[in-house]
């Protein structure tokens, strides 16, 4: 449990454009900015833009387009506060510096140049700190009038930081802080105006990033050193989109599972990050049989390999890709595509997979010559590696998945199984609280003496190839 939890006094999340993010920054000395040259303001009942449309600085970035531009945001604020907090389906409190439902306040958001941001959220204790900054060159540049869908991002992203605030002002991790806040970008407009339905989006590119490559996915060195989920921040987002369609109840889009974020929220009351994440799992009624975050990203690793086939249900599917308005993500990033054959396996040593990361492997037996298939995954001892094996027809149908006799936890799995003309055997590793070495082989054998029996962990040249 929290004890003596440090609140700071201020501190920053920083939306960077495109493909950039947000990060946690140093606490800083609270203060009430003095931005003289922003001399109109638009408002609302909780909301106070301030811009200007003349003076636009000596970079020439300070200004805004048009009156309009200032207007859908400050609508988009409101609509989203109404939302998160009266909508009965989200329920959240009210976003720190609105003050209370009893007594309404208007937060101040300023607009102007923030040069390689398009947002800073910020918090403060005790008010009149409380506010939150916008670039004003990503307005111009999002802002398309009868289209407000990527002009919304931003905007929304602050705010449910702010929502963030009222619970919990740290320790919680980038995954958890931006994850989830990206997540939320696609939470509040539904039908034509979903981000899911707009490729371009920030939220559908950061999805897209993460699934480019889950086992070294890190906002500070993507495509470096070995990351998983809790190094991913903004890219974490679709962790958060699958617990929510998988452990939440509301139904229907946009608000589909809103209710699960809500719980895990409300458990960094007392708990941090992961912990907070087991204790949302065991209470969200939509999972009742998942117990843990471990169980719920094994179910999720599997999910981001045989989302768009067939033979796949609801729980390994993604209610955004469904529907002429959906967009499909893309296909996760495989580190292995072979063919197979007798004394032609596919075969990896020393291969590392981070905690809360993931790696895919793809073989192709030969159908003529390959009647059994052998897979054998060995780490150490004391590893405990989520193991999946998936079997994909002609018709790109996925079987065996679903089956525990094919799901491993532990520190090796080894089975063998007929060849049904299978077009490909699909092997997910993935780290659980620890990241793992492992060896893998995937193998045309001898039939074995016993049909889908589970055997203790083996070397991998210990059996006979065809």
């Amino acid at each position: 449990m929290k004890q003596n939890r440090r609140i700071l006094a201020l501190a920053l999340l920083l939306i960077i454009p495109g493909l950039g993010g947000s990060s946690l920054a140093s606490p800083l000395a609270s203060r009430q900015p003095n931005f003289p040259f922003l001399d109109r303001t638009l408002s609302t009942d909780h909301f106070v833009v301030h811009y200007t449309l003349t003076n636009c600085g000596s970079s020439g970035d300070d200004c805004l387009g048009s009156d309009a531009e200032a207007q859908a945001t400050v609508d988009i604020l409101e609509q989203a506060y109404q939302l998160l907090v009266h909508d009965p389906d989200y329920g959240f409190p009210p976003p720190l510096g609105t003050g209370t439902l009893e007594n309404p306040k208007q937060l101040d958001v300023y607009i102007l140049d923030l040069d390689a941001m398009c947002g800073v959220a910020m918090w403060a204790v005790p008010a009149p700190y409380d506010y939150f900054k916008l670039d004003a060159g990503c307005i111009r540049n999002e802002y398309q009038a009868g289209d407000l869908r990527a002009i919304q991002s931003t905007p929304v992203h602050e705010l449910f930081h702010r929502v963030q605030y009222r619970y919990d002002k740290g320790p919680e991790e980038k995954w958890s802080f931006e994850g989830s806040a990206t997540a939320v970008q696609d939470k509040f407009f539904g039908g034509a105006g979903s981000l899911d339905a707009m490729p371009n989006s920030s939220y559908v590119q950061r999805v897209n990033r993460y699934l480019r490559n889950p086992n070294r996915t890190s906002y500070e060195d993507y495509g470096g050193a070995v990351a998983g989920l809790r190094s991913a921040s903004y890219y974490a987002c679709l962790f958060w989109t699958y617990y929510m369609e998988t452990c939440g109840t509301v139904a229907g889009e946009p608000a589909l599972g809103i209710d699960a974020l809500r719980l895990y929220w409300e458990q960094t009351l007392e708990y941090d990050n992961v912990q907070a994440m087991d204790h949302a799992v065991q209470a969200a009624p939509g999972c009742p049989d998942l117990k843990s975050m471990e169980d719920l990203f094994h179910e999720f690793v599997v999910a981001n390999y045989v989302k768009n086939m067939g033979n796949v249900g609801e729980r390994h599917r993604y209610a955004d890709e469904e529907g002429p308005a959906g967009t499909r993500y893309d296909d996760v990033y495989l580190e292995a595509d072979e063919a197979v054959a007798p004394a032609q396996p596919l075969q990896r040593q020393g291969e590392e997979v981070a905690d809360w990361g993931a790696n895919y492997y793809v073989a192709r037996p030969d159908v003529s010559s390959c009647r059994w298939i052998q897979v054998d995954v060995n780490g150490a001892e004391s590893d405990r590696l989520l193991t999946t094996i998936v079997a994909v027809d002609a018709g790109n149908n996925a079987h065996l998945f679903d089956s525990p006799d094919y799901r491993q936890r532990g520190p090796a799995m080894s089975r063998a199984f007929r060849n049904e003309a299978w077009d490909r055997v699909a092997v997910i590793v993935a780290g659980a609280a620890a990241g793992a070495r492992y060896d893998l082989q995937v193998s045309c054998v001898e039939p074995p003496g016993i049909l889908h029996r589970l055997t203790k962990p083996r070397t991998i040249t210990a059996f006979r190839l065809l």
